[in-house]
């Protein structure tokens, strides 16, 4: 049923693996970092515009593995 009314609202529903007890805590982790990082600092328009600012935070940062390239 929660399956249904998420397609309904155009979210894809993402299978994790069952032995991935720390999986909550991660993404925990990383949802808190993104708010505190970059969306209490920003002003959003609209979804495009929040869309293009999460794919930029996830490319530059540090929690995600990859250094951003610093000139």
């Amino acid at each position: 049923m929660i399956d249904e009314i998420l397609a309904d609202a155009g979210i894809q529903t993402v299978l994790t693996g069952v032995r991935m007890p720390r999986m909550n805590a991660i993404m925990e982790r990383w949802v808190q970092s993104c708010r505190h990082e970059l969306l209490d600092r920003c002003l959003l328009w609209n979804e495009r515009h929040l869309r293009h600012a999460l794919r930029q935070y996830e490319q530059l940062s540090p929690t995600t593995g990859t250094e951003p390239t610093r000139v």
